[in-house]
């Protein structure tokens, strides 16, 4: 289950496309608020359900997602990434393992779990509900080439803030134990919270490596705090 969140974490800065109530002007408010805003922090709770109506929670995570401009700070269980123009730095605190990568060329700029303008291929039809004067939700139903059955975008009518995600996924192995297997039909929600324009002045530290490293000649090695993690070095030497 934790390759599952961390894959979660890997898509959760992609690009996304929205249906029905008028499709290119929520596309374009949404994305609007990620696109113009230089700077932003918010959390995000991901609850995965063994299925798709109970109430009961399997797991649950909290990611913490900040931008700098061109830089991104993320942090979820016990990963963390800073990605800027010059570095991608990856650290994995349950492993122990601190991972020096070349910068990602492209930054996204969204912040949704899946991609939906994949799932344009797999639709058999969508539609839109209005739940309250405040919130509505967009319906996916998928055909049975895609991982999920439904998937379902809740958003401020408002301010086009994304309230929730929830997919419904078709079958999947949700054990924590690789030795044994344990398959389901799980629901994960994802819940987006506390959405703040701007940065506090000691939130700038979480887009710099010295926390984990320092410069030694031309070479990076680890901080004190970290010197019992391993550590691997794939940025390009210039």
């Amino acid at each position: 289950m934790r390759s599952k969140l961390n894959n979660f974490c890997c898509l959760l800065l992609c690009s996304f496309f929205l249906s029905a109530q008028n499709i290119n002007h929520d596309l374009e408010k949404i994305n609007a608020l990620f696109l113009h805003a230089p700077q932003f922090s918010m959390k995000v709770e991901y609850i995965l359900y063994e299925d798709h109506s109970t109430s009961k929670v399997y797991k649950k995570e909290t990611a913490d997602i900040k931008r700098n401009k061109e830089e991104r700070y993320m942090q979820i269980g016990e990963l963390e990434n800073i990605s800027t123009a010059t570095y991608n730095l990856m650290v994995d605190h349950e492993s122990k393992v601190i991972t020096l990568l070349p910068p990602v060329k492209t930054f996204p700029v969204n912040v949704t779990v899946v991609n939906i303008d994949s799932l344009k291929g797999v639709c058999e039809k969508y539609y839109f509900k209005k739940q309250d004067q405040q919130y509505g939700a967009y319906w996916f139903e998928l055909n049975e080439y895609s991982e999920y059955e439904k998937v379902m975008l809740n958003f401020n009518l408002e301010t086009y803030l994304i309230n929730k995600i929830v997919l419904f996924i078709r079958e999947e192995d949700i054990s924590e134990d690789e030795s044994a297997e344990k398959v389901a039909s799980p629901r994960m929600e994802i819940i987006y919270k506390e959405f703040n324009k701007g940065l506090k002045k000691q939130e700038m530290a979480d887009f710099s490596l010295d926390k984990f490293l320092k410069k030694k000649g031309n070479n990076f090695i680890l901080n004190e705090a970290y010197a019992g993690y391993v550590f691997n070095n794939y940025l390009q030497k210039k």
